[in-house]
């Protein structure tokens, strides 16, 4: 089914994904799992109750006893399976998607995603099937864990006096802005929850939905700017002067300011050399992910490690179970400019930049595409890792290439030692696939 990918299920609602399938797949999810309890919680789109109430009934059909947390953000819901020590979660959310879209997030115990490979191939099987057996029903149990979750957010935190923007697009960063709220002076943007989002796009990593975001820190001249994705577990960050902060930059901070060294943290293979060289001044191990949330929990879990971060703006803690959380994050920022006692781009000097760019590529074919231009660099190249697409390493730039798991585009981060060498790679890329259909920088 086309609603099945790599790390979760999502679909356009309700052509794609509606009532019926999430039942079926919540039904599925109870049977292959076995839970006695799953946490159900949802986002704020126009979709979410409809598929909340389809999925808590699949599952109290099949049995389940349902602890149904509501509203809430996906680091939330993590909280509520593994901070209560419940077995299972569904979480119904397209994360940053467009409106229009909706999904499902699943986990076991411990709040450990599960990926097709993991149990999502199976529930796919068993809907497909559609022969599910009578059994005595289940019940639900309404839980408000917001009270819990916050103390444990900010947990040995401090009062602060600085201003922080947050921009929670009328998406779930509003409950993060009000916990933020308590150790910072916040000036909230689009809180009021509407499952239109009026204001900007939910994928808040696109610099035309940072726009409002930089107006706002310049006019209200405050220390830091903050917007939240459709969940947000992704976040990112403008400085004082509106620039955005680059999540390896930001994962350099938490770096310098929380992890010891001879510890290990996680990266994906897109992320830029600033971080990695950080880590290794710091004598900090590395590992290398592939991207996506549920690889770069595992690889951490594997291996032990305190921290972990993706390009796209989301930052893993072994204290957060090994799960991603903006609001988390923000608050480790927080407490680094606290104690620096310094403008946050001032902070930030000291940390390598490199010219980087992505590019989304629109094409046809993708293994063709992929294959065409991974030739055109591959020769003579120092290094080539095939961990997730292709990521090909030369002495003075280097490139990853991998195929989008959910639609015909080609993800293409180049990262150089010069904006001229940067230009030159881009436009050895944009030459070789004139014909293909669209380009779209960031």
């Amino acid at each position: 089914m086309s609603i099945f990918h790599a790390y979760d299920i999502r679909g356009k609602f309700p052509e794609e994904l509606n009532e019926k399938i999430a039942y079926k797949i919540s039904r599925s999810f109870a049977v292959i799992f076995k839970s006695k309890t799953v946490v159900v919680g949802r986002d704020a789109r126009l979709s979410s109750p409809v598929l909340h109430k389809a999925v808590i009934k699949g599952l109290i059909d099949q049995g389940v006893t349902v602890i149904d947390i509501g509203l809430c953000t996906t680091p939330m819901f993590y909280f509520g399976i593994a901070y209560y020590k419940n077995n299972s979660g569904i979480m119904i959310t397209a994360s940053h998607l467009p409106k229009e879209f909706n999904g499902l997030k699943f986990c076991k115990e411990k709040a450990i995603p599960i990926s097709y490979e993991a149990g999502l191939n199976k529930i796919e099987k068993l809907i497909q099937k559609n022969n599910f057996k009578q059994t005595k029903k289940g019940k639900i149990i309404k839980k408000h864990i917001l009270n819990d979750y916050t103390k444990f957010v900010l947990k040995k935190s401090r009062n602060t006096k600085l201003k922080i923007v947050v921009d929670a697009g009328n998406m779930m960063g509003a409950i993060d802005g009000k916990i933020i709220s308590k150790v910072a002076k916040v000036k909230p943007l689009f809180f009021k929850i509407d499952g239109t989002f009026p204001n900007r796009g939910t994928d808040s990593s696109k610099e035309e939905n940072l726009v409002r975001l930089k107006q706002e820190v310049m006019k209200q001249k405050a220390d830091l700017g903050v917007a939240f994705d459709g969940d947000a577990d992704r976040v990112s960050f403008v400085d004082e002067k509106s620039n955005t902060i680059r999540s390896s930059i930001v994962g350099s901070l938490i770096l310098i300011d929380t992890v010891k060294s001879g510890s290990k943290v996680v990266h994906d293979l897109t992320i830029s050399r600033s971080f990695i060289e950080t880590a290794s001044k710091l004598k900090v191990k590395t590992i290398i992910s592939k991207v996506g949330h549920t690889y770069v929990g595992r690889t951490m879990r594997n291996n032990n490690a305190v921290f972990g971060v993706e390009r796209s703006g989301h930052y893993f803690f072994k204290y957060n179970f090994y799960m991603d959380s903006g609001v988390y994050a923000t608050i480790k920022l927080i407490e680094l400019m606290n104690k620096k006692k310094q403008k946050i781009s001032k902070i930030i000097e000291s940390i390598k930049k490199y010219p980087s760019t992505l590019i989304n590529l629109e094409v046809k074919e993708k293994d063709k595409a992929m294959s065409k231009i991974s030739e055109l660099f591959i020769k003579d190249a120092e290094k080539v890792l095939k961990i997730d697409g292709a990521s090909i390493y030369h002495k003075d730039y280097w490139l990853n290439i991998r195929k989008s798991n959910t639609e015909n585009v080609l993800r293409i981060v180049i990262e150089a030692d010069t904006d001229e060498k940067l230009e030159e790679i881009k436009n050895k890329i944009v030459r070789s696939m004139e014909n293909d259909i669209h380009f779209e920088y960031s």
